[in-house]
């Protein structure tokens, strides 16, 4: 199966967290496809990922493609070039603030089924312009979701006729994949850690992972600063 990663601008702990991401995905999940799309960066900025087992992609060569691009100054539409690597197979994608340290049994579950997607649970639902098309009270985060075999969303990346914000983009993809069948990664298997929460108090004994929002975004991340201190002892841990 693939795994893919989207990194554009972002901070030396972005980049730091993102080879934390990769390198726990090989870890649990070995044997499979990993890809590391960029975007509005320079490519010598990944060179330490040149050593990985991972193929680094240049989007710009993705997108006479479609007939709307990805917005200017965001980088979350950007995980939408290419919408598939290949159509035949699983494909998860996964944000450079998402990091796991034990295998999820929701992707265990989604590669054994080639009809199921998979999705992830978020703190509340914002959508963007796409807000109206998602079921009531169903909150999805897109730090990682899944693809199953032959599910093409080309088409109705086409059909958009623009990138409004920030939130367009978990908007649509939830939109897509709400209308399939699905698995759900709970919060309690990921959490969502905000710069400001207590990293202690997120401790869980079902926690898998960690999702650490506005990485990208925050010169400082209290809950990233927190978790390098404290990760070898808490892998040991939990």
């Amino acid at each position: 199966m693939i795994f893919r990663w989207t990194i554009g601008p972002t901070n030396e702990n972005g980049l730091d967290c993102l080879m934390e991401s990769i390198k726990s995905f090989q870890r649990f999940y070995p044997n499979n496809e990993y890809y590391l799309f960029f975007n509005q960066i320079d490519r010598k900025m990944l060179y330490k990922f040149e050593k990985l087992d991972l193929i680094i992609k240049d989007q710009n060569d993705y997108l006479n493609n479609y007939k709307i691009t990805p917005r200017e100054g965001y980088q979350v539409h950007w995980k939408l070039y290419p919408s598939r690597v290949d159509i035949s197979k699983h494909e998860i994608s996964v944000d450079n603030d998402l990091i796991i340290f034990k295998k999820i049994n929701e992707i265990d579950l989604f590669i054994k089924n080639n009809d199921y997607n998979l999705i992830y649970q978020g703190l509340n639902g914002a959508y963007g312009k796409f807000d109206k098309l998602i079921p009531k009270g169903l909150r999805i985060n897109t730090g990682i979701f899944g693809f199953k075999p032959n599910f093409d969303i080309e088409q109705e990346i086409n059909n958009i006729k623009y990138w409004r914000d920030y939130f367009d983009e978990q908007g649509f993809i939830s939109y897509v994949l709400s209308k399939s069948k699905y698995y759900i990664i709970p919060l309690t298997s990921i959490p969502i850690l905000e710069s400001d929460f207590n990293f202690e108090s997120m401790q869980h004994p079902l926690c898998c992972g960690y999702h650490f929002v506005g990485l990208n975004r925050l010169k400082e991340h209290f809950c990233w600063n927190e978790y390098k201190v404290l990760r070898k002892e808490l892998v040991k841990i939990i």
